[in-house]
């Protein structure tokens, strides 16, 4: 059993600081979390909705607020904040047999405590081994970067241009684009961007956040529930039956239904009745 907590604008949910300093448009927001829904801690399935159109279909698994599920899927749908990851984390640890000889310092050293660890070097000869390490990892995250998005991220492009920028010398964040945890994005949510971005590119900390609303479907069934059940018999059916833009799921049919004009009241009536009436086993 779901119980539907109103649509919500996600401008009453954060709020948007514009970083000052000049060199990291388009990465030049942070996002900032004013207000908790309540409710929010259950758990339950979201919907969120572009300018009236369903674009992504998500699961909370009731650890912390949903609204922290929002806060990623803005920065990814977006691409204008800091912090966010267009590929995979990286938990490689450092040194690996081919710097063998480095073991001594560096043991168990993931990519990003290595990060934090030549920031705060002082000694010129062991910075300089270091940032071998950090530009040739660089380098090799670029082309999976590269490899990743390649049919749908072209060259010239300002995300393009920016990432292929990056080096050991930028700010931590400016780095973990290529390599962190968390608010990550995939193709389709950068599709999604893509095809937004001649709007998002334009927009500052008072209007990015325009347009986008999100609902909240809260199971109220067994609270022992787990997430696996939730995942494969509710969140996996609810994709597959409404098919939004931004999920993995995306094809060409999922396309051809986001063009179609379905308002959000009435996708959010429709996804309340056929979570309500799906049988969930255990």
């Amino acid at each position: 059993m779901f119980k539907t907590i109103p649509k919500v604008n996600l401008k009453e949910y954060f709020q948007v600081i514009e970083k000052k300093k000049s060199g990291y448009y388009p990465f030049n927001l942070q996002l900032k979390e004013i207000k908790r829904l309540n409710g929010g801690e259950s758990k339950g399935i979201y919907a969120i909705f572009f300018k009236d159109k369903l674009v992504y279909i998500g699961l909370h698994h009731g650890k912390g607020n949903v609204v922290d599920r929002w806060e990623k899927h803005i920065k990814s749908f977006t691409s204008r904040f800091l912090p966010l990851n267009f590929l995979s984390a990286d938990k490689t640890k450092y040194p690996d047999k081919k710097n063998s000889e480095f073991t001594k310092f560096y043991k168990n050293f993931t990519y990003n405590k290595l990060i934090d660890y030549y920031q705060k070097l002082q000694n010129d000869n062991e910075k300089i081994i270091i940032e071998k390490i950090l530009s040739e990892h660089i380098k090799l995250k670029k082309s999976e970067l590269k490899n990743k998005y390649k049919n749908i991220l072209k060259k010239d492009h300002e995300i393009f241009i920016f990432l292929n920028k990056i080096t050991f010398i930028d700010d931590k964040k400016v780095i973990q684009l290529l390599t962190n945890e968390g608010s990550n994005t995939t193709i389709n949510r950068l599709k999604f961007c893509l095809q937004n971005w001649d709007e998002f590119k334009k927009k500052d900390n008072k209007n990015i956040l325009d347009h986008f609303e999100c609902v909240y479907f809260r199971y109220v069934g067994d609270k022992k529930i787990s997430e696996k059940i939730l995942e494969n018999q509710v969140e996996k059916k609810c994709i597959k039956n409404f098919k939004p833009i931004a999920n993995d799921e995306f094809n060409e049919e999922n396309l051809k239904n986001y063009k179609q004009i379905i308002t959000s009241n009435d996708q959010i009536i429709k996804i309340s009745s056929f979570l309500n009436n799906l049988e969930i086993h255990e």
